[in-house]
């Protein structure tokens, strides 16, 4: 299933990641929320959003090998 428009916003940090679904929301986004890679992964894999927000740094593992698993 796609979720068109969607922005999966990617933090381990409760606080950044709201704070980024809020104005990606304010923006008339729909928004998934993600704290771990798994997460992102398991969203990206059933939901496919069109755009990704990843924090490369506070993270349960690599940002940037997450990115490159993304391949957006």
């Amino acid at each position: 299933m796609t979720t068109p428009g969607a922005v999966l916003v990617v933090d381990g940090k409760a606080e950044s990641r709201a704070n980024l679904a809020r104005h990606a929301k304010e923006a008339g986004y729909p928004v998934l929320e993600a704290a771990t890679g798994a997460e992102a992964l398991a969203l990206l894999s059933s939901l496919h959003p069109q755009m990704v927000l990843l924090d490369l740094d506070q993270l349960d593992v690599n940002g940037l090998d997450l990115a490159r698993q993304i391949k957006l």
